[in-house]
């Protein structure tokens, strides 16, 4: 369990898999993308894109909050 500045927590043993998007800079902890039912919201301010993940994977609910920059989010 990881906590991130925002005060998120990352539980890392249930979503053991990275994803990354080149394009968005964005990096998907996700167990099996294609069992992904998921909702998000997209923030972009002053240039910052922060994405707000709740994807549900194999019945296991993973929050992801990221930011342009994942390293300095964690």
């Amino acid at each position: 369990m990881v906590e991130t500045k925002r005060g998120m927590k990352l539980d890392y043993t249930k979503a053991p898999k990275l994803f990354y998007h080149p394009l968005y800079n964005i990096h998907l902890i996700l167990n099996n993308m294609s069992k992904i039912k998921s909702f998000i919201e997209l923030y972009i301010h002053q240039r910052v894109i922060i994405v707000k993940l709740i994807a549900i994977v194999n019945e296991r609910i993973c929050i992801l909050s990221l930011d342009d920059n994942p390293r300095k989010a964690i």
